[in-house]
């Protein structure tokens, strides 16, 4: 290759050396540059590959949740709780328990509600239980009441 360099470009031997050394460092030069490029590219087509993997199993978890569930009241009274796909919860329980925010919480979906109730929706087995917990505890607290969850929607 050098050769044909020489020719094409008219140069002689020491002439050529030196230009064979200064491309041979620009080569190596555009090499290291090319690798740490293709590492930084790597990187961010694997954090682009989780967010789309990742965006995937919420978008599959939540049509598990999403829609309208029949709930049952701590003193056995009905109410439905309708979750929407952008993570909002509304519901039919009384003036003060109309709306909430929800996501997913190991392995289920907690609703926390603007009064401070928080409900929690699990699988358990081929039915749903609901789960509540009364403003001022944690969901690792004793639940407040428990019951069977119907998914309408």
């Amino acid at each position: 290759m050098v050769n044909v360099l020489y020719k094409s470009l008219n140069l002689n031997s020491k002439t050529g050396n030196e230009f064979a050394l200064r491309l041979e460092l620009f080569m190596s030069t555009i090499s290291k540059i090319g690798v740490k490029m293709m590492g930084k590219v790597n990187k961010l087509l694997g954090l682009l590959l989780l967010g789309v993997l990742l965006g995937v199993s919420n978008i599959s978890f939540a049509g598990e949740f999403d829609g309208t569930w029949l709930l049952s009241d701590t003193h056995g009274g009905s109410y439905e709780a309708t979750l929407s796909l952008d993570g909002r919860a509304s519901g039919t329980h009384g003036e003060a328990m109309k709306h909430g925010s929800w996501k997913e919480e190991n392995g289920a979906i907690l609703i926390e509600w603007t009064t401070g109730w928080k409900t929690r929706i699990s699988k358990d087995g081929d039915h749903y239980i609901k789960t509540s917990f009364k403003p001022g505890t944690t969901t690792s607290d004793t639940p407040t009441d428990i019951s069977n969850a119907k998914k309408l929607k």
